[in-house]
């Protein structure tokens, strides 16, 4: 009796056909899967900035001036964070041994005499050196505010005075710009964020390394995380 031809399994060109189908499935998916896998990343960010412009305005309430050290306004992201933070102090926090930083702390920039940290480094013991920015600050896009105005431009992280007049804070008026990078998707690019005391606009393709001006302006709200480089699209 002939066996039947169900038991002879698969052709070497059905198989070719299903190899081809599933590379075609991995070929369109992964692409989306690592861009939706880095874009959550990036929450880590806008939560941890959205943290330091609550720590700003409660600090500023309490003692009418904002204030360029991370932990004296009270913001200490928990450790594993991709990203290093910047308030403008150059005082730093490198977290280099779990649970036990290394902090260089230095006085305020502002009219303060308080010392602490300026700059919270990413978690160099979970994620390596690496991924690790360093103590200079982001070079955060230009920007034009909508309402009070910062005078040229509020374009570096830090507290500043909207006048020149004005040296410092409580003196005057001042704003302040916070910053955020790091690197999510292992490449030699990095996301840029940053958070700001005031409404405004800002170019942000600036912030990209090797990019130039888009001349498009981007509309951000007071205490609204921006996208400065998105590191997903690079």
């Amino acid at each position: 009796m002939r066996r039947s031809s169900l038991a002879n399994g698969f052709t070497l060109i059905e198989l070719m056909i299903v190899v081809a189908i599933i590379g075609l499935l991995a070929a369109l998916a992964i692409p989306n899967f690592l861009k939706f896998q880095a874009r959550s990343k990036q929450s880590e960010a806008k939560a941890n900035l959205k943290s330091v412009f609550t720590a700003q305005k409660s600090y500023y309430g309490d003692k009418q001036m904002y204030l360029d050290l991370l932990n004296v306004i009270g913001f200490e992201p928990e450790f594993n964070n991709r990203y290093t933070y910047y308030a403008g102090g150059s005082g730093t926090e490198i977290r280099a041994t779990l649970g036990n930083p290394t902090l260089t702390p230095t006085a305020s920039t502002s009219c303060s005499n308080l010392s602490g940290i300026g700059v919270v480094s990413a978690d160099e013991t979970k994620w390596g050196v690496a991924d690790y920015y360093g103590t200079t600050a982001p070079a955060l896009a230009p920007r034009t505010a909508t309402t009070g105005g910062f005078g040229t431009g509020l374009s570096a992280v830090g507290v500043l005075p909207v006048a020149a007049a004005n040296a410092c804070c409580p003196n005057g008026l001042c704003e302040f710009l916070a910053g955020a990078v790091g690197n999510i998707d292992n490449d030699q690019s990095w996301d840029v964020w940053s958070i700001s005391s005031q409404a405004g606009a800002a170019d942000t393709s600036v912030a990209c390394p090797g990019a130039a001006s888009s001349g498009s302006v981007n509309q951000f709200a007071e205490g609204e995380p921006v996208n400065e480089c998105n590191d997903v699209n690079l």
